[in-house]
């Protein structure tokens, strides 16, 4: 699997969007457990959910398409949101 630097990372705003376009509940049909909650300092949140990439975000890495461009493999269209037990 790649490493942090050759990886097409998500940027923060389509973590954002994607997440409340779910309602911060895991997309996998079988689950929809919430992906957020309330933390123990009341101004705070828990998010337990991850952006996970349809393609994969680096070479050798699993779903890897090398015919999508960097833009590509970073947007929200090869986004899904997931629970972190979903997506590992």
């Amino acid at each position: 699997m790649g490493t942090k630097r050759n990886r097409d990372e998500f940027p923060a705003e389509v973590r954002r969007v994607v997440a409340a376009r779910c309602g911060h509940l895991c997309s996998r049909p079988q689950c929809r457990r919430p992906t957020s909650g309330p933390h123990t300092s009341a101004g705070k949140a828990v998010s337990l959910g991850e952006a996970a990439h349809i393609s994969g975000a680096a070479p050798n890495g699993p779903r890897y398409d090398q015919a999508l461009t960097s833009n590509e493999r970073r947007a929200i269209a090869n986004a899904v949101w997931l629970c972190s037990s979903c997506n590992s």
